[in-house]
Parts: structure tokens; C-alpha cells; sequence
């Protein structure tokens, strides 16, 4: 059955592993805003636990600087806190940034009548900063922030999606790089799976009955969903 929708995880698919590097730049860069010692600050940040999509609790990024801040005796003045959300919002940017191929095939599945969905697990106050990428502009529906009692490989949350697209599950494909509980979920609800292996590894997956397709490119997963190879018409 020719595929309508693709539908992608966040992390480790469209956007990139940040490295620890750039998340502890990013940190420091906030730590540097609100006049705090960086070591301390960077301390008392990963002791509260919101750096990264599998913080369980997913709070709002905001709150827990608040919760640093006060932590160290800091006292956020209004400009401190102007400055602290520009250093917050490039704090998610660093998590956002787009793999190699990510917008292309975001593009080239849109300029062949696909729908095209993302979701995934992130702090509350991710969707605001994604919702102004480039990535989204290319994306029918997205589905972030959901909660510890609410993960998006859940049943209720593949029905929301194929409601909001308008599409049915045989007719979806869900992609992912490491999400083997989604692409699990995704099988059983009835969508095609694509599993991403490391470009030069050897695939992956081989034992798991419910991936339908392993590929080492998102580009393949263009050629897969508008059913064209290389150097056909696109």
C-alpha cells in the first residue's frame, strides 16, 4: 500500500545527538548571563536533571533555571531574566540542530503531495523554540512535550497523530534512528517501520521482526514513501 504520511522521532532522527561539548557551552553562556560561577551553576543544572530529552520528568527548562538560580543565591533581576531566556533558547537550539539531509527530505516528501509528521518526548518548553526552525515549516503535525505519563510511543498518541493527518496507520511510515520501543509500537498499530543505521555500519535490526525496512540515509526514506529510485523524476 503506497504510503500518505511519514512519520519521524525527534531525537538521534531529525536532529542531531548534541555533544557534550555544546551543551556545556551552552550552559556556561547561562551561567555567564545571570553573574553565576560557571562550574557551580553547571553543577547545580545537571544535578536538577533537565539537559536532555530523557530527563523523565520533563519539566519546563525555565522553571529549572529558576531552581538553579535560587540554589545559588542568585537573584533574577527583569534583565537577568531577559538575558537568561535568549541563553535558554539557544540552550534548546543546540538540541535542534537539523541532521545532514533532514530539510531536503522533509522537502522533497512534501514536494510529492506526503504528509510529514515529528514527535517526541521534550522539556515543556521545546515546541515554542522548535515551532521557529526552519524543520517546522516543513512539518504537517507535530507532536512534542509529551509527559512521564504520557510517552509518545503510546497507542493513544500513534491515534492522535493518524487523526491529525487524516491518514491511516497502513498508509504511515515511522522512521527512527534508536526509538526501537516506537518503531515496536508503530509495527503493531499497523504503520510501516524504517529503522536509520550509522551511514557505514553494518544494518541493524536484523533480529527485530517489526522493522519493515533498515536504510543508512533519510534521503532512502524519500525514495521509499514517493516509491522512486535515483534518478527518477522527483
Amino acid at each position: 500500500m503506497k504510503a500518505r504520511a511519514v512519520i519521524f522521532d525527534l531525537y538521534g532522527t531529525l536532529v542531531r545527538e548534541t555533544t557534550q561539548r555544546a551543551m556545556f557551552e551552552a550552559v556556561r553562556q547561562m551561567a555567564k548571563q545571570v553573574g553565576a560561577d560557571p562550574i557551580a551553576f553547571a553543577s547545580a543544572w545537571f544535578a536538577h536533571g533537565s539537559h536532555g530529552p530523557k530527563d523523565r520528568a520533563l519539566p519546563w527548562i525555565e522553571s529549572n533555571l529558576e531552581a538553579v538560580c535560587a540554589s545559588l543565591g542568585v537573584t533574577l533581576t527583569p534583565e537577568r531574566r531577559r538575558q537568561l531566556n535568549l541563553a535558554r533558547e539557544m540552550l534548546i537550539n543546540q538540541t535542534l540542530l537539523p541532521r545532514q539531509g533532514a530539510l531536503r527530505t522533509l522537502a522533497k516528501l512534501r514536494s510529492r503531495g506526503l504528509l510529514t509528521a515529528v514527535v517526541g518526548d521534550t522539556p515543556a518548553d521545546v515546541p515554542a523554540v522548535f515551532g521557529k526552525t526552519e524543520m517546522a515549516r516543513h512539518l504537517n503535525v507535530t507532536m512534542l512535550a509529551c509527559s512521564d505519563t504520557c510517552r509518545h510511543d503510546e497507542p493513544r498518541i500513534l491515534a492522535e497523530l493518524t487523526r491529525e493527518l487524516g491518514v491511516p496507520a497502513q498508509k504511515c511510515i515511522y522512521v527512527s534512528r534508536y526509538g526501537i520501543a516506537s518503531l515496536d509500537a508503530a509495527d503493531a498499530f499497523g504503520m510501516q517501520t524504517v529503522l536509520l543505521c550509522d551511514e557505514g555500519q553494518p544494518p541493524a535490526g536484523a533480529d527485530l521482526p517489526f522493522v519493515t525496512k533498515r536504510y543508512e540515509s533519510l534521503l532512502e526514506v524519500y525514495w521509499l514513501a514517493a516509491d522512486c529510485r535515483p534518478g527518477a523524476a522527483a
